[in-house]
């Protein structure tokens, strides 16, 4: 088990990780944290990141996290161990990339004026929330996809070994007087611990608030480094490899300590401030829907039907508090 406490002032927030899976043929299989991929350094070797750019379609670029609710509910009630929600006291159930939302999102404008928000889907079983996010189009333009495509071709030139499964870490992320159990795939792991893998022009790599996002992916996981492919601005060929501590890479936000706990307070609170209003406003054995503006702020809408959990996991809840 990876316990970890940040080197920081935000105290209040620890991550402690409590398994680990992959999807092989849509079946969940309990792993240990050293069959992840392995972490393959670099040597200087040239690499060409949009190699078979050309021949992907739109839906290769809709697989942010690969996670989902039904797959973490999945390992709840297959696990060997037996992890238990009530005496881990666990209130949120849901894919690190919600909660990475929740701390980083800003409403942007869309092609046609509107504002672009996050939709999720809610309910509350045996006064646990269960958060699943709503699938919604956002068409990217060819340079992020171009961005996107090559961060994959970057994070797999530097694994040991390829595969079309994803391995994922179970955690739980306590924040404050709220815990949360969420999965996500770290990129692979190393002698020290998990990896997060990005890429970034020359000049954005220098913008180290830029980072926010790559920091808060891996601090919930508890990961321990951040690995950047540097290209240049307008290019797509590897020229450097950055590795760095995830707890130093708020230290490069400001000019002091308390600079980059105030930046990374922002974050986590926000998410603390979301999981209080959901906490305040989903009632037991409702479903409801809830739109997140960014900043915190959220809309809820009350829907008549019941929760949208499971009855195999359903089953599984009643079957334990026998």
């Amino acid at each position: 088990m990876d316990n970890r406490v940040s080197e920081f002032l935000y105290t209040d927030s620890v991550v402690f990780h409590v398994g680990y899976y992959k999807m092989d043929s849509q079946q969940i299989e309990i792993i240990d944290e050293n069959q992840f991929r392995k972490f393959k350094p670099w040597n200087g070797e040239n690499i060409f990141l949009l190699n078979g750019f050309f021949n992907k379609d739109d839906d290769f670029f809709n697989k942010e996290e690969h996670s989902t609710l039904d797959e973490i509910l999945t390992w709840i009630r297959t696990n060997p161990a037996q992890y238990s929600l009530k005496e881990n006291d666990i209130q949120f159930i849901c894919q690190r990339k919600i909660l990475v939302d929740f701390g980083t999102f800003e409403s942007r404008a869309q092609d046609d004026g509107s504002k672009l928000y996050l939709h999720y889907k809610v309910c509350r079983y045996d006064d646990i929330i269960y958060i699943s996010e709503v699938p919604q189009e956002e068409k990217m333009d060819t340079f992020s996809k171009k961005c996107c495509y090559a961060g994959i071709t970057f994070g797999d030139s530097r694994v040991e070994e390829k595969d079309d499964t994803f391995s994922y870490i179970v955690a739980e992320c306590r924040f404050k007087d709220i815990t949360c159990l969420i999965a996500g795939d770290p990129d692979c792991r190393d002698d020290d611990g998990f990896i997060e893998i990005n890429t970034t022009s020359e000049r954005s790599f220098y913008d180290y608030e830029g980072w926010t996002r790559g920091w808060l992916q891996s601090y919930l996981l508890g990961n321990q480094k951040l690995v950047y492919g540097i290209r240049p601005v307008a290019e797509f060929t590897l020229i450097d490899v950055k590795i760095e501590n995830v707890n130093h890479v708020p230290l490069k936000w400001g000019s002091s300590a308390a600079r980059a706990n105030q930046i990374c307070e922002g974050m986590l609170g926000r998410i603390h401030s979301v999981l209080c209003e959901l906490r305040d406003n989903v009632p037991e054995g409702s479903t409801c829907s809830f739109t997140y503006k960014g900043e915190g702020e959220c809309e809820f809408i009350k829907n008549n039907e019941n929760v949208f959990l499971d009855m195999d996991y359903i089953q599984y809840l009643e079957d334990v508090k026998q």
